[in-house]
């Protein structure tokens, strides 16, 4: 019998609801980044790139920011 785990739910909960999209403010508030530390690793490819929801706004899924967030090494203060 496979044991299900935290990590399971997790995978199956994102596969089966829609995609929520954030805006720069909200990912700035899940990430903790500011603004241009969001934008600059997006051109070297370390951080997932917005998508364009019209001529002048972008947004981010928020499967990819959750995903990214969960794989930075996490600090102990």
């Amino acid at each position: 019998m496979q044991s299900i785990t935290s990590q399971t739910i997790r995978q199956f909960t994102l596969a089966h609801e829609p995609t929520m999209l954030l805006r720069i403010g909200a990912v700035m508030h899940t990430t903790g980044l500011g603004r241009s530390t969001i934008y600059r690793p997006i051109t070297a490819g370390d951080f997932p790139a917005p998508i364009r929801i019209s001529a002048r706004a972008v947004a981010w899924r928020r499967t990819d920011v959750e995903t990214w967030t969960a794989a930075r090494p996490s600090t102990a203060h």
